[in-house]
């Protein structure tokens, strides 16, 4: 599974178990750096390490970039436990980096795919973009573990070594209240970088105290939106290196009297957004029906191809979750359609395996 859209900071969220019996990610890219020009580079490491990995050699391989295609000079060697750094000086061909953002792909002569590929922001000259990788333990379920993946701004590039942890990243927390200063609990906050780029996970919900959290991001302008039914309030706040940024969300029009009546229902079939998006194994998908009827919840693929019918009966009035877990299907992007009174709503999932 691997996260699709990166913003500065990229951050992969994948299952697996303990044993690693499920799929996990092999990550190849592990730092690069763009500028000056006399340093830029590639930093290649296999995390984790396969059980059957031993020292490859990887020329032939080619590197393709906004610049063109570099293709890795013979009897370059990719060690079982260490590190090689691609540059000009091994490479032949177009090998340029741009300054501010670039896509990069790692394809192997065998392979018609990228065996690993980024979208990354970089950091000002003189710095990396470096790769934490760590399995922390599923709350949820500790018998299994997330692997999760992000870059980091490094202010002291360790190319060929064992990236470290001197790096610019800082913390977004905050807190959703009511009208009457009251904390509101499972409101969906979602965070995007720039406007466009994707953190992940690219949304979180309240706790019982309505507090919230976004860690190990990187420098620069986010834009958070806080969802509460069919409410929803966005602002912008501006992240600095290794500092905590505080917001906070306020709906006024919802109080106590509020939320216990019907006048902060919706008034129309209404599908929320599936958590988590992107997912892996599972998401939650939570819908509304202001009045029961047949109700028909199906899930297509970018194809407009059926591929999953979850719901199609009668259903009586109120708010409705389930969870999806998909089994034979590919990465990409779904469409999950709710059908009920006539109307119906549609929202996009990202599946990563």
């Amino acid at each position: 599974m691997r996260r699709i859209i990166l913003g500065l900071t990229v951050l992969f969220l994948f299952g697996s178990s303990s044993a690693f019996s499920n799929p996990y990610v092999l990550t190849l890219i592990n730092e690069v750096q763009s500028s000056p020009d006399s340093l830029e580079a590639i930093e290649l490491h296999w995390t984790p390490e396969p059980l059957d990995f031993e020292n490859m050699d990887i020329g032939g391989w080619f590197i393709t970039t906004s610049a063109g295609t570099a293709y890795i000079n013979p009897s370059v060697i990719l060690p079982e436990s260490g590190y090689v750094v691609i540059n000009p000086e091994n490479t032949i061909g177009e090998f340029s980096l741009n300054d501010s953002f670039e896509t990069i792909k790692i394809y192997s002569p065998d392979e018609g795919f990228p065996i690993d590929s980024i979208s990354v922001f970089f950091p000002p000259e003189g710095q990396s973009a470096a790769l934490c990788d760590e399995f922390v333990v599923n709350p949820d379920d500790p018998g299994f573990l997330y692997q999760v993946i992000y870059f980091y701004w490094d202010s002291s590039p360790t190319m060929g070594y064992e990236n470290d942890d001197q790096h610019s990243c800082g913390t977004i927390e905050g807190r959703v209240l009511d009208g009457d200063s009251q904390p509101i609990s499972e409101a969906l906050i979602t965070a995007l970088f720039r406007n466009y780029g994707w953190i992940a996970p690219d949304s979180v919900v309240t706790d019982s105290d309505g507090q919230f959290e976004f860690d190990k991001l990187t420098p620069g302008p986010y834009r958070l939106t806080a969802q509460i039914d069919t409410l929803s309030d966005t602002l912008w706040v501006d992240l600095f290196s290794n500092e905590t940024t505080e917001t906070e969300f306020t709906f006024p029009q919802l109080g106590i009297r509020d939320r216990q009546s019907s006048l902060a229902l919706p008034k129309r079939v209404f599908l929320f957004p599936n958590y988590p998006n992107p997912f892996n194994s599972s998401t939650q998908i939570r819908y509304f029906l202001p009045e029961g009827s047949s109700v028909r919840l199906t899930i297509y693929n970018i194809l407009g191809q059926k591929v999953a019918t979850l719901i199609d009966g009668f259903q009586k009035a109120g708010y409705k979750s389930l969870s999806w877990k998909p089994k034979g299907l590919l990465s990409g992007v779904y469409f999950c359609r709710v059908q009920a009174q006539g109307e119906e709503a549609t929202k996009r999932m990202i599946l990563l395996r």
